[in-house]
């Protein structure tokens, strides 16, 4: 019998529950933080948080305490936090068919597709309707917006959640966590409840089952990662 068949069929819930909160508990608090008191200059500082902090969702802490979510994307241009906000316009499009540069057509009746202006501009175009030299329709167009958010003088903290190192963090923890429990007898027992434990195989049930454990937990937790602009005001 392979260890992870040998883990499922004898493990307890007792020791199953007090396993995962190990686990759990293991995880949280797992941090880093970044000083720019720390760093050689604010230039160094600000394209750190730049590369590190790309696409991530964000929470800024203001001098003043209140703090900010963000998601998608944040950089640090000219000591000013911007973030990258998605927006979209709908309108009714009437267009010479000499403006469109391609339409790439999306369903069978011919009425909704992907469009490219001359300009470059790409729309989702629905219920197209083509009239001799001209095409109308309803299009969507969608665009990223970089908007300036606050002063880097005015944070204090600026802190996101890698969920990467997060799973790397639980599956390292869970793996030595889950073969130290698997070896004393925490996580398998014999199925009559007496008998000698096989522990090496417990061992090696308990790692496993750690992994997996750790590795989801870890994810679910992730690492978090601080940059500290102003900690003392």
């Amino acid at each position: 019998m392979s260890f992870p068949s040998a883990f499922f069929k004898g493990i307890e819930m007792k020791p199953a529950i007090l396993f995962f909160l190990i686990i759990s508990s293991a995880f949280t608090g797992c941090s880093t933080t970044y000083y720019l008191k720390d760093s050689r200059s604010e230039e160094n500082f600000y394209a750190d948080y730049n590369k590190s902090a790309s696409k991530k969702n964000i929470e800024v802490i203001l001098n003043r305490d209140s703090i900010m979510c963000y998601d998608n994307h944040s950089v640090i241009r000219n000591d000013t936090l911007y973030i990258f906000e998605r927006e979209s316009e709908e309108k009714r499009y009437h267009l010479p068919t000499g403006e469109i540069r391609s339409i790439h057509y999306i369903t069978h009746d011919f009425k909704n597709a992907d469009l490219v202006l001359n300009t470059g501009i790409k729309l989702n175009a629905e219920s197209i309707f083509i009239s001799g030299d001209s095409v109308s329709f309803n299009g969507t167009r969608e665009w990223i917006n970089k908007k300036p958010l606050v002063r880097v003088d005015e944070i204090k903290n600026v802190s996101y959640k890698d969920h990467l190192r997060g799973v790397i963090h639980g599956v390292l923890g869970g793996i030595l966590l889950g073969g130290a429990l698997g070896a004393t007898g925490w996580i398998i027992q014999p199925p009559d409840g007496h008998g000698q434990i096989d522990h090496y195989g417990a061992t090696l049930a308990g790692a496993f089952s750690g992994l997996i454990i750790g590795g989801v937990v870890g994810y679910l937790i992730g690492f978090n990662v601080n940059y500290q602009f102003n900690p003392g005001r």
